[in-house]
């Protein structure tokens, strides 16, 4: 014998399972080493209408953390990338004739089929909204308007072409 004691399994099923399951999350895959901690996931269709169901037009906007990377427009027929993240997605996706076909579809199956939904609901808004003055207690919310002064610029961060714009990194 090399004079170290040898290791002793737990003792009772439950113990040695409790051991292993610890040995299991110690592996870098169940720490999720390789994606974010938090992170968003949008996907969003929206329905544009042009003189009633006249001229309609699907668009189907793919988002990760607040970024567009891949849309899918029915005047154009296909999907695009909007990053480089986005291109394979959208070269498999635009390979997929049958989702080619199905979203094509949505223009009248989704759109044109839910119009009178929302028909009904904005068709009493149109026209002039009433324009409501602010409480007189709320005077001072103003920032200064109705008194003439100005308030400092704000600061924070901005948004340029391409992303947010990180202060000068």
């Amino acid at each position: 014998m090399s004079g170290k004691p040898a290791l002793r399994p737990p003792r009772g099923p439950w113990a040695a399972a409790v051991m292993v399951w610890l040995v299991a999350l110690r592996a870098p895959v169940a720490e999720g080493r390789d994606a974010p901690r938090d992170f968003v996931l949008q996907y969003k269709a929206l329905c544009y209408f042009t003189n009633g169901t006249e001229r309609v037009r699907f668009l189907v906007r793919f988002i990760y953390n607040q970024e567009e990377y891949m849309r899918y427009d029915s005047e154009v027929g296909e999907f695009r990338a909007m990053t480089p993240l986005g291109r394979p997605t959208a070269q498999y996706k635009n390979s997929q004739k049958d989702l080619l076909e199905r979203n094509r579809a949505y223009v009248d199956t989704l759109c044109r089929h839910n119009y009178p939904i929302g028909e009904a609901r904005t068709l009493h808004q149109r026209g002039e909204h009433p324009v409501r003055p602010p409480p007189p207690d709320q005077s001072s919310a103003l920032g200064g308007a109705a008194s003439g002064t100005q308030l400092p610029p704000l600061k924070g961060q901005g948004v340029q072409k391409g992303g947010r714009d990180r202060g000068g990194d």
